[in-house]
């Protein structure tokens, strides 16, 4: 363990994921029926970003500040979504039936009238369609529906904004030239006024069947450090169902969520420990008791909590490194690139921690010196790396420089200094 660089001088990791086992490992994908229409029917339509961009911004005076996703669908796309002579009137769920207050759970329940007669009724009439069936069906805007190529993973208590917002960052950082993605994100893919029939078991299946064709899923996250979708069953049923389909996975946030990240990752990255600490598929919940059960016990039969947990953290992780590069190749702080040089040497990348080291060190030599304490620690951390690695006599000269300088510098009493005497003690036996 390296001593933190303090800014000044300028101016408990959770284990790895356990190997996976032979009944983990992610079969080939399953092809779906030939005759399957109704499956079929769920993976015909995703919409853009500039198709959910232009939804939102036809609804823009209408929605509410902090309008959710839940918000989104149920008040503007579903009345939006009905047959010419029928209107939708959406109210908003304030109390189950045992009076327990559920305001902020988003939940809806719709009445639906008929213009002719004046006749109402809770079943949606013949001929309701998707938002992504009204986009298609307008000349003007059929451009911002095609074949799905992401399966958006998602909370519906999500700020609409938020979510538009982080998929348009996703979009921007696909590599120049990708051809643009279509996202199968449910409140635009699917008639919600429809009622299946056909239960959970059966979307439990369709998801893995949908998942495996669409072959790429992108998972919204918010907040960062405590992502809503892991701790949602049916979301995390997604990961699996990426899993075992042998899909693509990757993550996405908005720029708040980002900018949080990247201040932990250079500021306080032990968060990120705590982060990774929470993920637990045991302790998943959905809205339906038998939704949830029927999930785990999937999921404990075919992978088992542990399995998901260890994908679910390693998707984490590996994110959470992407940002981390990303910011130590745009900053300009020798302290930042420091930082992240350390979380990368605290979780193992310790070619990636030496690179980094390694730059620091020149940049702190040209600009306060070979013998500064600041250019001093930096070297004894990269001097840690290489006696950890075996180069103990090119370990053991770097560490007397420092020892050298921080007496000097510092005193002999201090804690870096002592430290480092220990860390120099370690090479002689």
């Amino acid at each position: 363990m390296e001593p933190d660089p303090e800014p000044v001088l300028e101016e408990g990791e959770p284990p790895e994921p356990e190997p996976a086992t032979e009944e983990a490992e992610p079969p080939e994908p399953e092809p779906a029926p030939e005759d399957d229409d109704d499956y079929k029917e769920y993976v015909r339509h995703g919409v853009s970003v500039a198709g959910l961009r232009h939804t939102v911004s036809q609804f823009g005076d209408a929605l509410k500040p902090g309008a959710t996703t839940s918000d989104l669908c149920q008040l503007h796309i579903k009345p939006h979504t009905v047959p010419a002579g029928w209107t939708d009137e959406p109210e908003h769920i304030r109390e189950d039936d045992k009076g327990n207050d559920v305001s902020a759970n988003g939940w809806y329940k719709h009445q639906y009238v008929c213009s002719a007669t004046g006749a109402k009724q809770s079943a949606g009439p013949d001929g309701t369609r998707s938002m992504c069936q009204v986009l298609k069906d307008d000349p003007s805007t059929a451009h911002f529906v095609g074949r799905p190529t992401i399966f958006l993973s998602h909370a519906w208590l999500y700020l609409i904004l938020s979510v538009l917002d982080a998929l348009e960052l996703f979009v921007a950082a696909l590599p120049e030239g990708a051809p643009e993605p279509f996202f199968w994100f449910d409140c635009f893919s699917l008639d919600q006024h429809a009622q299946s029939d056909k239960g959970s078991e059966w979307w439990r299946d369709c998801f893995l069947r949908a998942i495996g064709e669409i072959g790429h899923t992108v998972m919204v996250l918010s907040p960062w450090d405590n992502p809503i979708p892991l701790t949602r069953a049916w979301c995390l049923w997604e990961l699996y169902c990426t899993h075992k389909a042998g899909a693509r996975f990757s993550v996405c946030v908005g720029s708040d969520q980002r900018e949080a990240l990247e201040r932990a990752v250079v500021k306080d990255f032990d968060i990120l420990f705590e982060v990774f600490s929470k993920i637990s598929v045991e302790k998943a919940t959905a809205s339906n008791a038998e939704d949830e059960t029927r999930i785990k016990e999937a999921v404990r039969e075919e992978i088992g909590f542990r399995g998901l947990d260890a994908i679910a953290f390693a998707e984490m992780r590996e994110w959470v490194f992407g940002v981390a590069r990303n910011l130590a190749r745009t900053t300009e702080s020798l302290l930042e690139k420091q930082m992240i040089a350390l979380l990368f040497y605290k979780f193992g990348l310790t070619a990636e921690a030496k690179r980094l080291y390694t730059e620091v060190i020149e940049g702190q030599t040209a600009t306060l010196g070979a013998n500064h304490t600041s250019t001093l620690l930096t070297k004894g951390n990269l001097a840690q790396i290489w006696f950890e690695e075996g180069e103990t006599e090119r370990a053991k000269a770097t560490l007397l420089l420092v020892v050298e300088g921080f007496e000097r510098d510092l005193g002999p009493e201090h804690s870096w200094t002592q430290w480092f005497k220990g860390a120099l003690a370690e090479c002689d036996q």
